[in-house]
């Protein structure tokens, strides 16, 4: 079992960045060198089999 801990942005946030980097970042001149480390970081997250969540968070930011 491999763990790894990410801080990322609430899921609202996260959610448009997950649909940026597959729908729209194709489509950027720079390609995929300007959003390197965005990438991985996304990558990484779709990869997962358990995703844990501060709902915490997003419960202060739906109000």
């Amino acid at each position: 079992m491999t763990y790894e801990q990410f801080c990322a942005p609430p899921t609202a946030v996260l959610l448009n960045d997950l649909i940026f980097h597959d729908y729209f970042m194709i489509r950027d001149p720079r390609g995929m060198a300007a959003y390197k480390r965005l990438s991985n970081v996304l990558k990484a997250i779709k990869k997962a089999f358990l995703i844990i969540v501060d709902d915490y968070v997003n419960y202060f930011r739906a109000r």
